[in-house]
């Protein structure tokens, strides 16, 4: 499993990779306003976001011109090899930490935070998600609360099926240009 997992990861982040800046720019923003319209259906004071690596979708704007001024936003940051999230105020308080991705200088965090939005290399329509291979989200999910989780995802990202272990999570929703798919253990 480990040796598929690798190739599905190698195969779609060169796929997505090679997305045209001008088309990664209007899909991103075409899922960001799907994304805001789904998390319009919600009360929710706080939300866990991602910095945008490897052409994940960009959250930038959405974190910038939407949220920040709105609610409580939190990055991940990763400390001690364990990934936890972190209060933001302002895009001006990130500073590079793991990995060369931008992390919030604050060490506030929340033991429960209302609604997650995680980032993957894929996901499937069963609602599996295919990370990078770290485990840091199934490891900071195992501890805590498991919300609700919302993962935009362009349409090349979403198969019908992906090699899951007992221990990856699962998504809630899942975000494309074309598509909210809900998964069925939704309130």
């Amino acid at each position: 499993m480990i040796i598929i997992k690798k190739i599905l990861r190698q195969n779609i982040l060169s796929i997505r990779k090679s997305i045209s800046k001008t088309k990664y720019d209007e899909l991103s923003k075409t899922i960001n306003k799907k994304l805001l319209n789904l998390l319009s259906n919600f009360d929710y004071k706080t939300i866990a976001l991602y910095y945008p690596i490897k052409k994940e979708v960009n959250s930038l704007d959405l974190i910038k011109n939407q949220l920040l001024n709105q609610k409580e936003v939190y990055l991940p940051k990763i400390l001690n090899n364990q990934m936890n999230f972190f209060k933001l105020s302002s895009m001006k308080e990130l500073k590079k930490g793991a990995y060369n991705i931008p992390e919030p200088i604050s060490l506030e965090t929340k033991n429960e935070i209302d609604i997650y939005i995680i980032p993957g290399i894929a996901f499937s329509k069963t609602m599996y998600r295919l990370g990078y291979g770290g485990g840091f989200y199934d490891r900071y999910f195992s501890i805590n609360k498991k919300t609700k989780l919302i993962a935009p995802c362009f349409e090349l990202q979403l198969l019908e099926e992906l090699p899951y272990e007992e221990h990856d999570i699962t998504i809630d929703y899942i975000v494309t240009e074309k598509n909210i798919l809900k998964g069925s253990l939704n309130l």
